[in-house]
C-alpha cells in the first residue's frame, strides 16, 4: 500500500502539494492519459470509475475546472469534476478507513451562510459572487463535512511565482505603461509555503473538518496594483480604477476574499501575513 494518491497534481499547485506529501512516503499521481508512464489513470469527468482507493492511506483531491467562465458555460461538467466525483472518491476512501483531503476555494465563501436551497437559488438568479464554480465547491464541502476522515482546505488565491497578473502588471508599470484594475473586486492571496505547511499538518495529524486560509486582510485589485506601482517607485498615477460589475459577469465579482483563518493559524502556530507582503514578492529586488 502506498501512502498517498494526489489527484490533479499536474496543475499549478502540484509542486506545493507534492512536497509535504513526499515526507509521508510514497506519492502516486493520477493522469488522464492511459499510457502515462508511472501514473495512475483517472479522469475526474467519469467519476470514480473503478479506481481502487484502498491502495492508499491518504487521497488528496486537487483536480478541478477552475475557469469561472467555463464552469458557467458547462455547468454539468463543473458539477461532475468539482462536486460529484470528489464526493464519490471521498466516500470510497472513508469506507476503507483512509483519509481524504479536498482543495476548495474562496469562491465557496459567498455561499457559506446559505442553506443548499438558498445557494442554488442565489446562483440561479445571478447574485453577486454566486458563481457556478463556487456553488459546486460549496456543495462538495457540505457533503464532505458529513464524512469521517475527511478534511477541506478552503483556499484564497495561492500566489505562486507563475501567477501571471501581478507579473504582467509589474512589467507594464516598470515600462511606464498604464493599467486598469478593479476597485470593487477583491483578493486575499496566500503564499505557497502556507499551503504546503497546512497540507503537511492536516495530513500528518489527520485533522478533519474545514480549514480556511487566506492573507490576514483583503485588497481590491486596484489597491493591489497601487501596491505594486508604489513598490516600483511610482505615485499610483499609472493605475486607473474601473468597476468589475461593469466588465464581468456579476457572479464572478468577489467581495469576500478574506477567509476566517483562525483554525488554520492555531494548527500552524503562525499568523497569516498581509496581502501587501504577499504581493511584494513580485517586485524586483532593486526597482
Amino acid at each position: 500500500m502506498s501512502n498517498c494518491l494526489l489527484i490533479g497534481g499536474s496543475g499549478g499547485l502540484g509542486d506545493f502539494l507534492r512536497s509535504p506529501l513526499v515526507r509521508l512516503g510514497t506519492v502516486d499521481e493520477t493522469s488522464r492519459r492511459q499510457l502515462s508512464h508511472g501514473a495512475v489513470f483517472f479522469d475526474a469527468m467519469h467519476g470514480l470509475n473503478g479506481l481502487d482507493v484502498s491502495r492508499w492511506r491518504v487521497v488528496v483531491y486537487a483536480a478541478g475546472i477552475t475557469s469561472l467562465s467555463e464552469c458557467e458555460a458547462k455547468p454539468e461538467l463543473s458539477e461532475r469534476v468539482n462536486f460529484r466525483t470528489p464526493i464519490e472518491v471521498a466516500e470510497a476512501v472513508s469506507a476503507c478507513g483512509g483519509f481524504f483531503l479536498y482543495l476548495s476555494s474562496s469562491a465557496a465563501n459567498e455561499y457559506c451562510e446559505m442553506s443548499v436551497a438558498e445557494a442554488l437559488h442565489a446562483h440561479q438568479r445571478g447574485a453577486n459572487g454566486a458563481s457556478a464554480y463556487g456553488l459546486h465547491k460549496y456543495l462538495a464541502e457540505q457533503e464532505l463535512l458529513e464524512l469521517e476522515n475527511s478534511a477541506i482546505l478552503r483556499l484564497a488565491k495561492v500566489a505562486t511565482p507563475q501567477w501571471e497578473l501581478p507579473r504582467a502588471w509589474v512589467s507594464r508599470l516598470a515600462a511606464g505603461g498604464r493599467i486598469e484594475a478593479f476597485d470593487d473586486h477583491f483578493l486575499s492571496p496566500l503564499t505557497p509555503k502556507v499551503l504546503s505547511d497546512l497540507v503537511s499538518v492536516v495530513v500528518q495529524q489527520r485533522l478533519t473538518g474545514l480549514f480556511e486560509v487566506s492573507a490576514s486582510d483583503q485588497l481590491s485589485y486596484f489597491d493591489a496594483a497601487m501596491v505594486l506601482d508604489r513598490g516600483l517607485g511610482g505615485d499610483g498615477s499609472l493605475v486607473d480604477p474601473v468597476s468589475a460589475v461593469s466588465r464581468l459577469d456579476t457572479r464572478h465579482v468577489l467581495r469576500k476574499a478574506m477567509l476566517d483563518s483562525h483554525r488554520s493559524v492555531a494548527h500552524l502556530g503562525a499568523a497569516m501575513i498581509s496581502s501587501v507582503e504577499v504581493l511584494q514578492q513580485y517586485l524586483p529586488t532593486n526597482p
